[in-house]
């Protein structure tokens, strides 16, 4: 019963780089209605506030950089296709992460993920692959790429990213009632497979 929180500092832990969402609903209207307008470096501001998230998330869910990068900007050109659609009631990160997770899913449907080898993310820890911490993090991100693609968006937004499940909800367009199953089997998957059982 006490594994669950270790679970979650754990993930917390490992994954403390993830950058939080910091939503400004005036900002990101204001930033909005200057893409809209066509004002030069608008839309390079937005990619700038946005991209290393939604790359990251991107990675986490497919578990391999170079597909991460190809869909990270794919999601930016649906945005600045459908910029014009934004507006305002919710926050602007809850929309794009809309986008993104629905670009992602969709491309899971269409060519399961294929894990790296190595990533970038792992290139600071290289020499010193005996260190605990390391294999915590190795197992913790293999885990959570063994996961189905729903549970492990609901994972990676609640867990990593911190967000509330009313968020999460409408970021996938399911009830708050699904978002907390799904985390919850989620959790229950990953400690299967960190224990070494099959979920």
């Amino acid at each position: 019963m006490n594994a669950m929180p270790a679970l979650n500092s754990t993930v917390s832990l490992v994954m403390e780089s993830f950058p939080r969402p910091v939503p400004d609903r005036s900002e990101d209207m204001n930033l909005v209605d200057r893409i809209v307008r066509g004002e030069e470096g608008a839309f390079a501001e937005l990619l700038d506030r946005y991209g290393r998230r939604i790359f990251n998330l991107a990675r986490r869910m497919c578990g391999n950089a170079t597909t991460a990068e190809d869909l990270t900007q794919e999601v930016f050109l649906l945005l600045l296709r459908k910029i014009r659609q934004y507006d305002g009631r919710a926050a602007l990160a809850t929309w794009i992460h809309r986008v993104a997770v629905n670009r992602i899913i969709s491309e899971f449907r269409r060519q399961p993920p294929v894990a790296e080898a190595a990533d970038d993310d792992a290139a600071p820890f290289r020499g010193v692959s005996t260190a605990p911490g390391l294999h915590r993090r190795l197992d913790l991100e293999a885990a959570i790429g063994q996961l189905p693609p729903g549970y492990r968006a609901v994972l990676l937004m609640h867990d990593v990213e911190g967000l509330r499940h009313q968020e999460i909800a409408d970021i996938l367009d399911i009830s708050v009632g699904t978002s907390k199953s799904q985390l919850h089997h989620a959790r229950m998957q990953m400690r299967a497979l960190l224990q070494g059982e099959t979920p």
